[in-house]
This record gives C-alpha cells, structure tokens and sequence, in this order.
C-alpha cells in the first residue's frame, strides 16, 4: 500500500521556501509544501529519526537548502515585530493529516554559515498560544483536507535581534503505529514530520539599531511586503479594489500557468 503524503507549510510569518508567493525576491520552491524531512522513511529509517531544523533530510549535503548558506536562506526579512508582541500565524495544509503545530524561535549573531540556526537555540525558546500555558496548536477535528488555519502566539519579553528565524514544527498524526503500551493505533509510533524556518526581526520602537536586511518599515505583524504582488479586482458595483496576490494552488488561475509566469 502506497503511503498518503501529507502536506503544509507556513505562510504567516513567511517561510524561506514559501517567500516568493508573497512576491519576495526569493527562488521559487516548487515543493514547498514539502519540507518533510525526507519522508516518512528517509526521516526513521534512513536517518534516525533526525531531520534538519528546517525540513531539510538530515543527510542532504550540509549547508542544506533551506537553513543559512543553503539556496532558500538570503537574509529577506519577512516580519518586524517588537519584543513581547502576540503575532498572527497561518499555515496552510494542502493535504490535512492532523496532529499539531509547534513554533519556536532562535535568535542569531549574523547571517553566516557559523550563526546558523540549531535545534539547542530553537528549543530555548518555544512560542506560547495567545493567552494558554503550552506552544502546542492541534489541528481542529473538523478542519477541511485542504485547510488554512490561523492562531497567535507571543514573542518572548526579553528578546530582541535584528536577524531572528522562527521554526515552525508539524507533528502529523494520521499513521497506523505501535503505541507504548503495545497496541497499534492510529497516531502512534513513527509519524510524518514538517518543519520551515521563517526570518523575523524583533526591536524595540525606540530604535537605537538598524535592522539586517531589507524588512517593512511598521513594527507589526500586518508589515506592507515591499516587493508585493498586486492584483486588481472589479467588484460587482464597478469598483477597483487592490489586492496583495498571494500565490496559492487554485486560485486566481491554475498554479502550473503561475509558475511560468513568476
């Protein structure tokens, strides 16, 4: 029996391999819902159970592509915040295989190679659920296969940094596997894991420093995207309305003619 892919990634703040669908100049990544570690198999039985901390197998030739110095990771920031702040997240499952999320952050020295992110840094600090005591977000029950699905989180009180990456987690929970005590049941044993690393500066409204990289000028989580896609729609009483184009499968036309296009 073939194996049912599950897929996702994040897109608010936006991931290093979902970038260019918010128009950042950032290469394309034609499987970007695909940051799975390998697979199922690759993830357990190949490597372990190790997966790079930003979706990548854990054996792809190191740097790998999407963490610092790999092809995905140029130093664009997506998000400016400001420390302490309870920010959006969205992420958007094309193919729903349940369980949760989980999101963490790893403040940076620089951008090279030797400041690179690490799963030590990630784990220091976990984001919590807007107003709960756990960074654990389950997947609704009755959320749709193809789903987008939002919550907040808070940034840490005590950190700032002009170059920070978020790491966002995806336990699936979908498999047939052998529980602990024995039994077999759906959601046990080795399951799917995804994982994406977005880049974020967090400072003060103070000022004192310049942020790395080219970021939006407005400290919050609803940041104008310099380098936005634009798309105008004629409503039905004949006004114009401008939209920010964000590149998903099924929408606006078929997600083949896009990729020819960007």
């Amino acid at each position: 029996i073939g194996q049912v892919i599950g897929h996702g990634r994040l897109m608010d703040p936006p991931s290093r391999n979902a970038m260019w669908r918010f128009g950042f100049p950032n290469p394309v990544d034609v499987k970007d819902n695909e940051l799975w570690c390998g697979g199922q198999t690759v993830l357990w039985d190949v490597n372990g159970g190790k997966c790079g901390v930003c979706g990548d197998p854990w054996n792809e030739t190191q740097p790998r592509a999407h963490v610092i110095g790999g092809h995905y990771a140029n130093g664009l920031l997506g998000r400016r915040y400001t420390p302490g702040q309870v920010i959006d997240v969205e992420v958007e499952l094309t193919s729903n295989h349940k369980g949760h999320f989980e999101l963490r952050l790893c403040p940076l020295f620089g951008y090279q190679v030797a400041d690179a992110e690490t799963e030590n840094c990630f784990n220091k600090y976990p984001l919590y659920l807007e107003g709960q005591s756990t960074y654990k977000f389950t997947i609704p029950e009755d959320s749709a296969k193809h789903a987008i699905l939002k919550y907040r989180v808070k940034l840490p009180n005590q950190v700032t940094c002009t170059a920070c990456v978020i790491q966002w987690v995806h336990y699936a929970s979908h498999l047939n596997g052998t529980c602990d005590d024995g039994t077999m049941a759906i959601g046990c044993g080795n399951q799917e894991v995804y994982r994406n690393c977005a880049d974020v500066a967090i400072i003060t409204t103070t000022g004192g420093f310049e942020p790395f990289g080219v970021i939006p000028t407005v400290p919050t989580s609803q940041n104008v995207n310099p380098y936005a896609l634009k798309l105008w729609n004629k409503t039905k009483n004949g006004e114009i309305k401008e939209e920010t184009l964000v590149v998903r499968y099924n929408k606006y036309f078929p997600f083949e003619f896009k990729i020819q296009c960007i």
